[in-house]
């Protein structure tokens, strides 16, 4: 393992913040299913803003999408503080994160080598010593897909 990597969704990620829904949910903010007891029913219960927290807390690298679509909707200044903002929070939550904010749509301006691949960012020895790996051996292990 090299680099744990996430991406936030510039445009829905205050919907996201805001909500109350569970993975179990139907037709979340997310439209991810949680995973499915034996009988094949519902029965993921994280909320959508745990699992973000999650994914972003434990993320060596976070890129933020759609920031062009938020410039196109708000126009440059607004959807560039607005695109600071996010890059802001995400620093607060994950401070060792490295935050990447490609600004053309699908990626044109992300240069993967080194800044996602092959960045040696991973250290097993570090993660073994986080909170988050310590509560994840402690509890049942819930997988966010099949």
């Amino acid at each position: 393992l090299d680099t744990m990597a996430t991406v936030v969704d510039a445009v829905n990620i205050f919907d996201v913040l805001h909500s109350i829904e569970t993975l179990a949910d139907k037709n979340n903010a997310t439209g991810m299913t949680g995973n499915e007891n034996a009988e094949g029913e519902e029965e993921d219960d994280r909320s959508i803003v745990q699992l973000f927290l999650d994914q972003v807390e434990y993320a060596n690298v976070v890129v933020v999408s759609k920031i062009c679509a938020v410039v196109e909707q708000h126009g440059e200044a607004e959807g560039m503080r607005r695109a600071n903002a996010i890059k802001t929070l995400l620093n607060k939550i994950n401070p060792e994160a490295n935050v990447l904010m490609p600004l053309e749509p699908m990626y044109g301006d992300l240069d993967t080598k080194g800044t996602v691949v092959d960045t040696c960012l991973f250290k097993l020895e570090e993660a073994e010593q986080t909170d988050a790996w310590m509560r994840e051996l402690a509890e049942e292990h819930v997988p966010e897909t099949e």
